[in-house]
């Protein structure tokens, strides 16, 4: 699903979108139609992030993907310029937001989640997604996902495993020093509780 909410893009003094919204729903044949400059193009433009709007959103699937690409580009650049000191072998990035959305976007930005996308990167690490996707359909009564060290299919990965693992094969520390000085375990239900780590996830 598309979702526009008063988006709006100026040049200048010229007004080439001002304040559109609407739907397009999966399933359904929607028209774009308009006169010569009416901001068809422009609003593409946007929707496919090659143009940042001056006001308003634009969300694919609840996704922002313009900010996605902003903060994407950013940090290839810099991984680029360690690349081309020589310098990406040994350094090792992580890129993680301290709020995850809530399935419903609500009016007030975003809230504490229990499930967000990390991203580590660097010449040492091996690329590819780790981990497994939240149940988005189950949710508490905040309406988070629910974090959960179960053996399901939705299981949880701790982001203590990935720092772990960061530490223990890119900074050599042992696990016995990792889990008594860094990332002390949870006292808990196992199936509730970071009770067990896993330093090992793949990716260094």
């Amino acid at each position: 699903m598309i979702e526009l909410s008063g988006l709006t893009k100026r040049y200048g003094d010229t007004v080439a979108v001002n304040n559109l919204s609407f739907t397009v729903r999966p399933g359904i044949v929607t028209g774009f139609l308009g006169p010569n400059g009416a901001g068809k193009s422009t609003t593409m433009r946007m929707m496919l992030g090659l143009d940042r709007p001056t006001a308003g959103d634009v969300l694919i699937d609840g996704q922002h993907y313009d900010l996605h690409k902003e903060i994407g580009d950013s940090v290839k650049a810099f991984y680029d310029d360690l690349a081309d000191m020589g310098a990406a072998s040994r350094t090792c990035v992580v890129v993680w937001s301290e709020f995850s959305r809530r399935i419903p976007q609500n009016d007030n930005g975003t809230d504490h989640g229990s499930q967000g996308p990390m991203f580590v990167i660097g010449g040492g690490v091996t690329g590819g997604v780790y981990g497994r996707h939240p149940d988005i359909f189950t949710l508490d009564d905040d309406e988070n996902t629910i974090y959960s060290q179960a053996a399901i299919a939705h299981r949880s990965t701790d982001f203590r495993d990935v720092y772990g693992t960061i530490l223990k094969h890119f900074v050599n520390m042992t696990p016995a020093s990792i889990l008594a000085n860094v990332l002390p375990l949870d006292a808990g239900d196992p199936a509730s509780y970071w009770t067990a780590a896993n330093f090992d996830l793949g990716f260094l």
